[in-house]
């Protein structure tokens, strides 16, 4: 038998929870895999919580993880991977649009092909910020991380032992997942899925969760933004300099015309912007190392419900 963890954050999902749980057991009752489930509440404000108490008393195989609030998906699922015991880990969406009966392709093809990591491949019917976000966090991670650019992210994946082991030593604040992986790895692929459709409730991300979201990994987890920043200012100054040597001779060539006070300006407001942008950039990097030195947790876990139905 070949152990799996299925690690599932939960955020006012009270009435997907427990069909995704049931479709999970039966799916697995009769094969070579031996399945737990790891529910981790991630601050719902509906019935979830009581809900996941229930399942967790009813199924021998699920866990339950209550976060003190809302950390965000990531840090819930980071904080679920720590108590995954399995070979494989799946990580899932409780959403029903990550169906569980996909989970058995994603398995097969980390066991054929002995990657890392194996994110499913799907398209996924959302509004046009939702998009856009993803678009820009796959481009990041392209360019920062190296992902390969044939594997697109998405948050039904599964990782070996190895990499959830790896992973969980992070003790950090900011919790980004593809970032943590990719600091191990970079055997990861990806294999195509079929994605279902929501059926309650709406999408919790919004573009400014979104944005949020790529901020902390292109910050956190790479100097990219002061790389750029340091092509970007050398770029600006030899530009600058070859219009300081145009202006001097255009004015020893023609001492008639007179220097005119938009120039001025403009070139202040440019070389203002951009000292403001990049101030900014490394303000945000001292931020991070504020909030990790003083120990800012990744979340904060009220309540353990293990397998045995004991509280910890």
């Amino acid at each position: 038998m070949i152990r799996v963890s299925f690690v599932i954050p939960v955020y006012n999902s009270e009435r997907s929870i427990g069909k995704i749980v049931d479709a999970l057991t039966n799916l697995y009752k009769k094969s070579k895999y031996q399945i737990d489930i790891i529910l981790v509440n991630d601050g719902s404000t509906d019935h979830t919580d009581a809900v996941c108490r229930i399942i967790a008393k009813k199924n021998f195989r699920v866990s339950y993880i209550s976060l003190s609030r809302n950390f965000g998906q990531h840090n819930a699922l980071l904080a679920g991977i720590r108590y995954a015991e399995g070979a494989y880990v799946v990580c899932m969406d409780d959403d029903l649009e990550t169906p569980p009966k996909e989970s058995g392709k994603l398995l097969r093809s980390i066991e054929q092909t002995h990657l890392d990591v194996v994110y499913g491949q799907y398209e996924r019917d959302c509004s046009w910020f939702r998009n856009i976000g993803s678009s820009v966090n796959n481009l990041m991670a392209n360019f920062v991380f190296h992902k390969p650019k044939d594997v697109t992210l998405h948050s039904y994946f599964v990782m070996n032992r190895f990499i959830a082991q790896q992973i969980t030593l992070y003790d950090g604040p900011f919790v980004y997942l593809p970032g943590l992986i990719f600091r191990v790895t970079q055997r990861v692929g990806g294999t195509f899925i079929f994605s279902g459709s929501r059926k309650y409730g709406a999408s919790n991300y919004s573009f400014k969760k979104l944005m949020l979201l790529w901020i902390n990994g292109i910050t956190n987890y790479s100097l990219f933004p002061l790389r750029v920043s340091i092509a970007i200012g050398l770029f600006v100054a030899l530009l600058g300099f070859i219009i300081s040597l145009f202006v001097v001779i255009s004015r020893l060539t023609h001492p008639e015309v007179v220097m005119g006070w938009a120039s001025t300006i403009a070139a202040v407001l440019v070389f203002g912007g951009l000292t403001l942008l990049f101030v900014g950039f490394v303000g945000e990097y001292v931020g991070r190392i504020f909030f990790t030195l003083t120990k800012n947790p990744q979340s904060v876990i009220r309540e353990i419900v293990r397998k045995n139905n004991r509280k910890q």
